[in-house]
Parts: structure tokens; C-alpha cells; sequence
């Protein structure tokens, strides 16, 4: 896969860091997010062209989760874009903040950590109970270890749980939030059903 785009990101992206603390130091705005955002953007292109070039077509239940937590990255630069510019529009950009803050730690932070809980848990737990009984007896594969069903389950109801507590907090009505988070919070008793599972096979 070409590198370009993450070279750029690099260099966007601490062109922009570099600005804030300039901004900081002499209160004088350089808009140093825009550069932020055309750095993560190119960061988010940087993983398009890698899962587009992989050699393995088919994700796992891991990688589902890490695909859709960088797709939430380009969502997440916009709305900070417009916290950062829309000084304006007080009322607006401070539900703008709790829409971004959310994507930001639930859209892409999380998601990306359930993804990678998915391909580590399950390989040190295996290691740890099978490695030595290999050639011995059967073991079982790592996509054993827990349902990839429940797994499939979990991870669309989280991602229908999310835009509807973005959709919630710019309507700025507490229903939707509800319901959103409910889903989520479904979701959650999944994903800890499966890693226990995980630590509790004989």
C-alpha cells in the first residue's frame, strides 16, 4: 500500500499541535484544528488503502470492530471542526462538544479497544491453557474460544446504539439518549459474556 497519506498525517498533525501551543502562548487563533483534522483524515485514508490492499478478504468479529472505529474518525473530525470554529453559535456548539466528546471516546476509542480485546484476550488465554498440549491432544482453534455469533450480535447493536445517542444529543432529546445507551449498554453484557467465556472454557 502506498504510505503517503500517513507521512502527511504526521506532518499535519503536529504542524496542527505545534500551532495550538503557539495559539496558547500568543492568544492570537491560527486555526491550527483545521490542520488536526486534514491530518486525521489522511490517517483515516492511511487504513483504507491498508484494509483495501490486505491479503485476507474476510474480517473476523475483531477487525469488524477496528474498521468501524477508524470509519468514526472522519465523523469525529467534523464535528470537531465545528467546536473549534463555531464560536458563534454557543448554544449549538456546546451540544456540538457532547456529540463529539461521545464519538470521540465511545465511536472510536472504544470500538477500537473491544476489536483488539478480540484478537489479544483470546490468543493469551490459549497460549496459556493449550500451548504446551499441542501434538499431545486436540486444542481448540482461536476462533473457538468464543462465539464469533454473539460477537456479530454485540457489535451491531452497539453500532445502532451509537448514532442514536448522537442523533439524541444534537435533538437534544433525553429519549433517544435513553434508548441509545440502552442499546449499548445491551451490548456491553455481550461483549462481557463472550470474554468471560473466554477465561472460563475448560
Amino acid at each position: 500500500y502506498k504510505k503517503w497519506p500517513g507521512w502527511w498525517a504526521f506532518g499535519l498533525t503536529n504542524a496542527g499541535l505545534i500551532g495550538i501551543i503557539v495559539e496558547f502562548l500568543t492568544y492570537r487563533p491560527l486555526y491550527s484544528a483545521i490542520f488536526i483534522g486534514l491530518g486525521l483524515l489522511m490517517f483515516a485514508y492511511q487504513i483504507y488503502l491498508i484494509i483495501e490492499g490486505r491479503m485476507k478478504k474476510a474480517l473476523d468479529v475483531g477487525m469488524k470492530h477496528a474498521v468501524i472505529a477508524y470509519s468514526y474518525i472522519p465523523i469525529a473530525v467534523l464535528l470537531g471542526l465545528f467546536v473549534a470554529l463555531a464560536h458563534g453559535m454557543p448554544v449549538l456548539r456546546e451540544r456540538f462538544i457532547l456529540v463529539y466528546g461521545f464519538t470521540v471516546i465511545f465511536g472510536c476509542i472504544s470500538l477500537l479497544i473491544i476489536g483488539m480485546m478480540y484478537k489479544i484476550v483470546p490468543f493469551i488465554v490459549w497460549f496459556h491453557k493449550y500451548s504446551d498440549k499441542i501434538g499431545k491432544e486436540k486444542v481448540p482453534m482461536l476462533k473457538d474460544m468464543f462465539s464469533e455469533k454473539i460477537g456479530r450480535v454485540q457489535l451491531w447493536i452497539i453500532n445502532a446504539g451509537l448514532p442514536i445517542v448522537m442523533g439524541g444529543l444534537i435533538a437534544n432529546k433525553q429519549s433517544l439518549v435513553g434508548a441509545g445507551l440502552t442499546l449499548m449498554f445491551i451490548a456491553s453484557l455481550l461483549f462481557g459474556y463472550n470474554i468471560l467465556s473466554i477465561f472460563a472454557r475448560k
